[in-house]
């Protein structure tokens, strides 16, 4: 792809070539753009002009979809994309742009589509062999992977992304030895990817390598500070060496940089009410559970807040999708029975009874339950989710009406 000063540039010629000739003397020329934002801010101007002066173009739409690919605006870039094929259908280069802002969305099966018709449209280049070999590897496709990024590495032998999608197809074939001298050569030749530091620091952590994970995080975030995976992965290191506090730092920095990050979020939350900060852990876990339902044991760890807390209704509630999501978790219905008779048989001052007498100690202060907190691995999503589904007259409104749990002996 042209880099992006050389796209300003020719985009400052192709503005000017627009000009009437009467007012070409008297035109002073733009200050230099130094900034790299600034810059992109400019060329956008210039691509939104042309683009309403020349509807009929496609590589005016071509152009700025790959800004927008570049300022991560993937959904912008799909569309004005989609626009120049459609005006023009047989150009390889509108079909590459398609196909890494398609893998950009985490659209691989389409993208692999695009990425296919661009070696149909035009000859193979290196970089697309190893877009298509990253998103035949994303298919676990590993052998016609291994094929195409083999010919990128024919043709351009110290490419370093080439590499690191070979460690990555290592590390899935579980061939983890093999994997580390592949990133380690990608890192090698491209210092400045950061996916590789990602890599090197999971691996290493997961191995229980903790100095080397250390080592690879703090490279990676002297380059790309704001990574809230990195960020993540050096929190997990610390809290793997036992140090609670730092480990917490860095957990909420990868909030804090990427909130949509709910592996960070629920690595806090956990720590938090470890420490028996419940509104702390709270505030993380609903963050997580905002940006992802599917974490297993998410609402009876919120549930468990609620209930210590002393909001009985909330916990209550909680326990109850807990149930709901996984019949079998014991704990969410020990709990459930728990804050059910806590509710049911604390009379309610409202009718004028007397109330049951209240703790002195706040509940806030209370523990929380058993839970093994020592190590927290990451907590991935399940592949299905057990969840009963009645039929006939206990269906209202198609959902599955919830039956309390049996009583625990």
């Amino acid at each position: 792809m042209i880099p992006l000063r050389a796209l300003f540039f020719s985009l400052l010629i192709l503005l000017s070539s627009c000009v009437s000739d009467d007012r070409a003397g008297t035109l002073i020329p733009p200050l230099p753009v130094t900034d790299a934002i600034k810059r992109r801010q400019a060329a956008l101007q210039l691509l939104n002009s042309l683009a309403a002066r020349n509807p009929g173009s496609p590589d005016i739409f071509y152009q700025r979809a790959r800004l927008f690919y570049e300022n991560k605006q993937y959904t912008e870039s799909l569309n004005d994309i989609n626009h120049a094929i459609e005006l023009k259908e047989s150009v390889g280069n509108y079909f590459q742009v398609k196909a890494a802002t398609l893998k950009a969305l985490n659209r691989a099966p389409e993208a692999l589509e695009a990425a296919r018709q661009v070696e149909i449209l035009e000859a193979g280049t290196p970089e697309l062999y190893v877009l298509l070999g990253d998103l035949y590897q994303q298919s676990e496709r590993y052998d016609d992977a291994l094929q195409y990024l083999a010919k990128a590495l024919q043709a351009t032998p110290y490419n370093g992304k080439a590499y690191y999608y070979r460690g990555l197809v290592a590390a899935k074939t579980r061939d983890t030895a093999q994997a580390l001298v592949l990133y380690r050569r990608a890192l090698n030749l491209n210092p400045g990817y950061a996916p590789v530091y990602q890599q090197l620091s999971e691996v290493f952590n997961r191995l229980g390598d903790y100095p080397a994970a250390m080592q690879y995080t703090q490279a990676g975030l002297q380059r790309f500070p704001n990574d809230a995976f990195l960020l993540n992965q050096r929190g997990l290191t610390y809290q793997r060496t036992l140090k609670p506090d730092s480990a917490l730092l860095f957990f909420r920095k990868a909030v804090d940089v990427n909130p949509s990050f709910s592996e960070a979020s629920l690595h806090a939350g956990l720590l938090l009410f470890k420490q028996n900060d419940l509104t702390g852990a709270l505030r993380y876990f609903e963050n997580a559970l905002k940006q992802n339902t599917r974490i297993p044991m998410l609402n009876n760890y919120i549930a468990q807040c609620f209930e210590y807390l002393g909001n009985f209704e909330k916990a209550l509630e909680f326990y109850t999708i807990a149930i709901q999501v996984d019949p079998a978790d014991y704990k969410s219905t020990n709990g459930y029975w728990r804050v059910k008779r806590r509710l049911d048989y604390t009379p309610d001052e409202t009718f004028g009874l007397i109330a049951a007498p209240k703790p002195t100690t706040p509940l806030v202060q209370r523990r929380p339950m058993a839970m093994d907190t020592t190590v927290f691995r990451p907590i991935l999503p399940k592949a299905r989710l057990s969840a009963r589904s009645d039929t006939g007259d206990n269906q209202i409104r198609g959902r599955p009406v919830f039956r309390p749990p049996p009583k625990p002996n």
